[in-house]
């Protein structure tokens, strides 16, 4: 029997539902509850500051506006990992920031120190690292790297919420960028936050919120039934009988769309598309989805830690290590091979949406390719890796169960992980 396992699961609950559709009428713009979530949030990082956006990519982009037009900054440049999501390097560019790429290490992909060394020059001004895949990236070292040459650290914690490292939150050790979108372990119908100690940055902050318009009201309410689509489509009895064969049947996987993605991004996205308040609906939502954070993050956790027991050596030694101890959400477990959409089409066969990873080599990216730096990891890694679905709706049964599927997959597969990186990494206990 087919073990039917979507992508992604929406971490809002049923009740939150009703209660954000129900107050949409009266909360859909931005007041005293914007204001409580980002002094809950704020709290919840370690920082004196935190300031909401309607998305993780808007955030960043009036960070780094705000931090360019502050400073007075004439061509800064900025060191951004060369295997990430494309709307790190795009929001760089088109707040007026030149690039300049870091390499990503192999065993986690996240920015390798030793390449941003090599990286800095007198140009630079600041440090975008990611916490790819709810691993935290080597943090403190890169901190203490920012803070020898006087460089601003901004950290994507798009998939590390609630992570603690070195007894501080992620996105407290400079200025931390949030996204609460779905597939998250908080969501809230969409939305981001800008966290940092910066009494400057969060001065110009509220200043540029200040004069962005409320969404209106029918954005909201889009926003809340889009995700309850999505979540009515990967839950239950819905996902065999209606998602799962428009993706098994009708070639959704067929080709690696991401350039046509970003590119489709970029020609249609303007600093207008950003400039909108958070709403009070997604606040109220938060509040409540902040209370399970750990929780959340301790399933996925159990979730791959089940997972990787169960799998055969050889097919351990294709995923990105993790060795159960380690900080880390596991928002998602990532699997190295050549062949990626071989094993995404012939998972689907088995019921399992096996997804090829959406972030990449952002020098592949179409306007990209000039930029200086380093990329010989994230070039090879780059179209090789494929998330195994780790969420919400499964358990350990779960993920035992789909392990000999995935096994099957790997046998014929081409690893691209050294096993020299697997050495400090065994099968989790």
């Amino acid at each position: 029997m087919k073990s039917f396992v979507p992508r992604q699961s929406i971490s809002i609950r049923w009740s939150e539902f009703i209660q954000a559709i129900c107050a949409i009428p009266f909360k859909s713009g931005c007041g005293e509850d914007v204001a409580k979530w980002e002094r809950r949030f704020a709290d919840f990082i370690g920082v004196p500051h935190a300031t909401s956006f309607i998305s993780e990519r808007a955030g960043t982009y009036f960070a780094l506006k705000a931090l360019k037009e502050t400073n007075r900054w004439v061509d800064p440049e900025i060191i951004c990992p060369s295997y990430t999501f494309f709307s790190v390097p795009w929001a760089a560019k088109l707040a007026g920031w030149e690039l300049r790429f870091a390499d990503v290490a192999r065993e986690d992909l996240n920015m390798d120190p030793g390449s941003l060394r090599r990286q800095i020059n007198k140009r630079t001004r600041a440090i975008i690292v990611t916490h790819l895949n709810g691993k935290p990236c080597k943090i403190a070292e890169i901190a203490h790297i920012a803070h020898e040459h006087n460089l601003r650290l901004l950290e994507d914690c798009a998939h590390t919420v609630g992570i603690k490292l070195h007894g501080r939150q992620v996105g407290s050790w400079d200025i931390g960028c949030f996204s609460f979108g779905d597939g998250k372990n908080l969501g809230t119908f969409c939305g981001g936050m800008i966290t940092s100690s910066d009494d400057g940055l969060e001065k110009a902050l509220r200043s540029a919120v200040a004069g962005f318009p409320a969404q209106p009201t029918v954005q909201v309410l889009k926003k809340c039934f889009d995700s309850l689509l999505l979540k009515t489509l990967t839950t239950g009895i819905f996902y065999p009988l209606f998602l799962y064969p428009l993706l098994r049947w009708f070639g959704y996987l067929s080709a690696d769309n991401r350039k046509k993605d970003f590119l489709n991004f970029i020609r249609r996205t303007t600093e207008r598309d950003l400039a909108f308040k958070y709403s009070d609906v997604q606040a109220l939502t938060g509040l409540t989805q902040l209370e399970f954070v750990e929780e959340r993050n301790n399933i996925r956790r159990a979730n791959s830690a089940a997972f990787r027991r169960a799998l055969s050596p050889k097919a351990l030694g294709k995923m990105l290590p993790w060795d159960g101890e380690e900080p880390h959400t596991m928002l998602h477990d990532a699997i190295a091979v050549d062949d990626t959409m071989d094993i995404a089409r012939q998972s689907l066969t088995e019921g399992i949406d096996v997804r090829l990873d959406y972030c990449g080599n952002c020098r592949n990216l179409p306007g990209m390719e000039s930029h200086p730096g380093e990329d010989e990891i994230g070039r090879q890694l780059d179209g090789r890796i494929c998330f195994i679905p780790n969420h919400l709706n499964m358990n350990t049964t779960l993920a035992r169960r789909i392990a000999p599927v995935i096994d099957g997959l790997c046998a014929s597969a081409s690893g691209m992980i050294d096993t020299r990186c697997l050495a400090a990494s065994p099968n989790p206990d």
